[in-house]
Formats: C-alpha cells, structure tokens, sequence
C-alpha cells in the first residue's frame, strides 16, 4: 500500500505524510491533468514507487510549483511505450464503438427506407387489384347468361 492513513496519524488524528508522499500525490495530480487518463497514471505512479524510481527521475513538483516554473516529468521508454499504448487503447475503443453506432444507425434507415417503399409498392399494387375488380364486376353482369340449349344453336333465350 502506498500510503498507510491509519499507521501516520498526529496527536489530534490528521493523517501525517512526507515529503515523499506529497510529491507522489501531487505528481499524480499533474499526470491526471495533462493525460486525462485516471487508471493509467495510477499504474504509472505505482509502478515508479514500487520501483523507488520516483524520487530518482521526478523533480519535486512541490518545489517546482512554489518556484511558479513548469512541472517537468520525465518518462522512461518502458513508461512511455506504456502510456501510448494506453491512450492508443483508448481511442481506437472510443472509434470503434462511436462507428458501431453510425453503422447500426445507417443500416437501420437503408431498411427502414427500403420497408418503406416496399409497402408503398404493394398498397398501389391492391389498389390497382382492386380498381380492375371494380371494372370487372358490372361488365361480367352485363353479359346475358344463355342457356346449354341456346349456346348449342346460337339462340339467345
């Protein structure tokens, strides 16, 4: 654990860090702002801390800010490779998901259209049925009906 709340607490029971976990603390806070990327600068940190590298190749960014001068991290390849990655992760995730969504979008209005036109078809088609029907039926009642007889030596009855 990085910092133990319980094991460095005052008289008046406020917890009590060091100049080391200040920095650690405040270095985060710098690479969350500059990375947006909470998860990855936490891996990053404990990865340095674990390794005791953070001291090493970190000036204080307490002092740095008391000096009103840029904070200045420096990463090592490994950390950096790492971080790319990250953020190359990240975004490709973000693409991927956000073209998903513009092509379930797409193909849903090409079938909603092609649904469309589909039922636009068969409604002109009934309608066009029906208009024929309609002319069908007073002609067929015209027609005389002529008997078996009648049909046989051409007579109308």
């Amino acid at each position: 654990m990085l910092f133990d709340y319980d094991k460095n607490k005052g008289s008046n029971g406020q917890g009590i860090y060091s100049e080391h976990d200040i920095n650690v603390i405040l270095e985060f806070k710098v690479l969350v702002e500059r990375t947006h990327s909470v998860e990855n600068t936490a891996k990053l940190i404990m990865t340095r801390v674990e390794e005791g590298a953070n001291t090493e190749i970190t000036y204080s960014v307490r002092e740095e800010k008391e000096r009103s001068k840029p904070v200045i991290v420096m990463f090592t390849k490994e950390e950096l490779e790492q971080y790319t990655r990250g953020v190359i992760e990240e975004t490709s995730s973000k693409v991927a998901t956000e073209v998903a969504a513009q092509t379930a979008e797409a193909v849903y209005k090409k079938m909603e259209s092609l649904i469309e036109q589909r039922d636009h078809k068969l409604i002109n088609q009934m309608n066009e049925s029906m208009e024929q029907r309609r002319l069908e039926i007073p002609a067929a009642r015209e027609e005389p009906v002529f008997s078996f007889w009648s049909r046989l030596f051409n007579r109308k009855s």
